[in-house]
């Protein structure tokens, strides 16, 4: 390549691309590259381990320690042939991010194929519920901890594959492209836990997440010679982050996505109202999921109860109402005798959005309820600070008596004191026009109290002086139903059997129907007029039967069981569910659950709560036929925490297949391996000693300095395109003439400062800083070397 002739040249025409050496790097590029990805995994692990609570640190550091095992592998397959890259890259991927999804806590029996249904139901599921969690997550529903870890391991997975994947040319622009998906992979790694949590320290984190960011993007190509200026401009950069980020660490953020996420959004819950109305439906039908009970039994599942009658309908009472009724007056004094009627109920909720707790019967305890629970309408139910959202989740104990037709029947008549509130009734007299709460506040609507069962007083008692109460009810547009009442008391002996002919008349000749007449007086018109209305009109109909006829009852508000998953172990409750139901007090028992409303009802699963004998307390009319019934929960249904803990567990275990899986990968590379270095050393030899530095350093100043050579560029030419800088030409031609091996003095450092002006050369202050970057200045006696 000389310049004055092909004499003096003592080798061929050479590319000098092909002949410029690499520089010889810092660390291996294998090893730079594992060591700088493992760096930043680990750290972004350990930040993404206090998404929830308690940490998870122990689950993603091993899940860590499984991938970097995976891109080990990956790194090995580099040495095999082509052919069998991809095959036993995908392979090792595969095994990769199973064994860290497992480890980071999704149940390994799920990873089989017979376990994909439930992993797929609880994982979506679990990706519902991620835009409304607090984190760090604690909540009871397993599936966004499972999901929230899970993704990290999938995250960390990927990496992996983006970073370390077997095909390409190491150092191709594929190659730079994967890495840098990876870095950013990684970096999310770090970032949504540093945006949703406020950690200590966070500018010590940021600037140690940046310098580990920069070890694994460049790393590998750093050379030792540059390693000391690397450091320092690295230093250099991460102190002028840190001093400009408390300026721009402002109150409020620059863009408040989470403000837009909500504005944009169509809806953040369901409501619902349970007084009754008795008008056309109105609350959503559309087979939406409101949350779901892990629960030994099904049940209704009550939000409140309504216990007051105020002429027109029932609704809830007030806590000005409630005259000083307490939880202990609820519950019978054995009611801890038979814990087979007292359950633990695990809800999650969906959908739904209520102030109301969701329990069952008489709930007297709430476990970590998503906010402040205070006494709700009436004793046995709760009302919180703030509604229920989207992955609240909390435990609650409940008592839901289930006792049979002859335990009820011999119940006898000993009610406790609170029996008078709940044989209460607020009647219209047509005396004082229409009904409304505000006029029977003012003491304009009398209200009654009417005998309990066995009392020897046989007519009911006005609460309001001066009002006579057979002149009431003669009056009152419920005279028809009082009548009723007496002819099926006058039936029956005990109370319970008074329940039976109540359920028994609304079971013969009344039809289900969401679209009824609408009349002043609603429950007088269904008893005795169109006899059709729907749930409202069947338990508000019952209950003011049983009131009148000496039955302390009150009509209560929620949902029926829903359907049950054999896979989850929890009932799924939808907004088909929501119902209304009656509930009797017997004494020794307590509050007895009963559902005169027909099957026909969309509440899908109106079911007798007495699995033992069939007719018992509960039951449904007779001659009408149940609809929806569900089987039953195993016997592991309520009892761990953890997705996915039911069903058979025999055969092999997952844990062993993923290892097999990776054991093989790693063998079948390592002698993959060995066999392409014995086949290049019999068809190569030794390796070609290693090329001038100082044309690699030129090669390298070029492309850094963005200017750099075609493939077929030489020194000569290079020389020629440099020759309005005499000295920089002049440097090129020492490098030549030292290339070829009849120079006897090195280039000078003259020349080499030229050469970087010549780079830089109507570029601005810019092209300064990236001409001393591309060509940095070097001590003279390593250039005397």
């Amino acid at each position: 390549m000389s310049a004055t002739g092909a004499s003096l040249a003592p080798a061929p025409q050479r590319s000098i691309r092909r002949a410029l050496p690499v520089a010889r790097p810092l660390l291996p590029a294998a090893a730079a590259r594992l060591a700088g990805w493992v760096a930043l995994a680990f750290f972004g692990a350990l930040h993404w381990a206090t998404m929830v609570s308690p940490r998870a640190t122990g689950d993603l550091i091993w899940a860590t320690v499984a991938v970097t095992a995976g891109a080990a592998v990956l790194l090995a397959l580099r040495a095999a042939p082509r052919a069998a890259r991809t095959g036993l890259g995908a392979l090792a991927g595969v095994t990769t991010a199973l064994a860290a999804v497992a480890l980071a806590g999704v149940p390994a029996a799920l990873l089989a194929p017979a376990g994909w249904g439930e992993l797929g139901e609880g994982v979506a599921q679990g990706v519902e519920a991620l835009p409304d969690l607090r984190v760090p997550y604690a909540g009871e529903d397993p599936w966004p901890r499972s999901v929230i870890l899970g993704g990290a391991g999938l995250l960390l997975a990927l990496a992996a594959l983006l970073a370390f994947w077997p095909g390409g040319r190491a150092g191709g622009r594929a190659h730079g492209r994967r890495r840098g998906a990876a870095a950013v992979t990684l970096a999310v790694l770090y970032a949504v836990p540093a945006v949703e949590l406020n950690a200590d320290h966070q500018f010590a984190r940021g600037a140690l997440f940046a310098l580990l960011l920069a070890a694994f993007l460049w790393l590998e190509r750093l050379p030792r010679h540059g390693a000391l200026a690397a450091a320092a401009t690295l230093a250099a950069a991460i102190g002028a982050g840190a001093a400009l980020a408390p300026a721009l660490d402002r109150p409020r953020p620059w863009i408040d996505y989470e403000e837009l996420a909500q504005s944009l959004a169509p809806s953040a819950g369901v409501r619902f109202e349970f007084d009754h109305r008795y008008g056309p439906i109105d609350w959503p039908r559309d087979g939406r999921e409101m949350f779901r009970v892990r629960a030994r039994d099904r049940a209704y599942w009550k939000a409140e109860n309504l216990n007051t009658f105020d002429g027109r309908g029932w609704r809830r009472t007030d806590e000005a109402d409630q005259q000083g009724a307490s939880l202990a007056a609820e519950l019978p004094p054995g009611f801890r005798a038979r814990p087979s009627w007292r359950q633990r109920l695990r809800v999650t909720v969906r959908g739904l959005r209520s102030r109301q707790l969701i329990g069952s019967g008489t709930t007297f305890l709430a476990g970590s309820p998503p906010s402040a629970a205070q006494s709700g309408g009436s004793p046995g139910t709760f009302e919180l600070e703030r509604p229920l959202r989207r992955a609240d989740a909390y435990e609650a104990d409940a008592y839901l008596p289930r006792p049979s037709d002859a335990e009820l029947s011999a119940a006898g008549t000993d009610y406790p004191e609170l029996a008078p509130e709940y044989l209460e009734l607020t009647v219209p007299d047509a005396r004082f026009g229409e009904s409304s709460v505000a006029s029977r506040q003012a003491g304009a609507l009398p209200e009654l109290s009417f005998p309990r069962w066995g009392s020897a007083a046989g007519a009911p008692a006005s609460l309001d002086a001066g009002a006579a109460p057979e002149e009431v009810l003669r009056a009152s547009p419920y005279r028809r139903t009082w009548a009723l009442a007496q002819r099926l008391k006058a039936r029956s002996r005990t109370p319970h059997e008074y329940v039976q002919r109540v359920l028994a008349h609304l079971g013969r000749g009344y039809r289900y129907d969401e679209g009824p007449p609408t009349r002043p007086y609603a429950l007088e018109a269904f008893l005795f007029e169109h006899r059709r209305g729907y749930c409202q009109h069947f338990s508000g109909a019952m209950a003011l039967l049983l009131r009148m006829g000496g039955v302390p009852a009150r009509v209560a508000g929620g949902f029926s069981p829903g359907s049950f998953s054999r896979r989850r172990g929890d009932y799924v409750v939808r907004d088909l569910d929501a119902h209304s139901w009656v509930e009797a007090y017997f004494p020794g028992y307590g509050w007895v659950t009963f559902d005169p409303t027909p099957a026909a009802s969309p509440a899908r699963s109106q079911v007798t709560l007495d699995f033992s004998a069939p007719g018992g307390a509960g039951s449904l009319a007779p001659g009408i036929a149940r609809r929806g019934d569900v089987p039953e929960p195993g016997p592991d249904a309520v009892g761990s925490r953890s997705p996915g803990r039911t069903g058979d567990r025999s055969g092999s275990s997952p844990w062993a297949v993923l290892l097999g899986l990776l054991v093989a990968v790693a063998a079948a590379a390592t002698l993959i391996r060995r066999r392409g270095r014995r086949g290049r050393r019999g068809r190569r030899g030794r390796p070609p000693p290693a090329a001038d530095p100082a044309l690699a350093e030129l090669e390298r100043a070029f492309r850094r300095a963005g200017r750099p050579m075609s493939e077929g560029t030489t020194l000569s030419e290079i020389e020629r395109r440099l020759a309005p800088w005499r000295p920089a030409a002049a440097y090129v031609a020492g490098l030549r003439a030292a290339r070829f091996g009849y120079a006897q003095r090195p280039p000078s450092r003259r020349g080499r400062r030229e050469l970087r002006r010549a780079l830089a050369g109507g570029s601005g202050p810019g092209g300064w800083l990236r001409a001393l970057w591309a060509l940095p200045p070097v001590p003279a006696r390593r250039r005397e070397r």
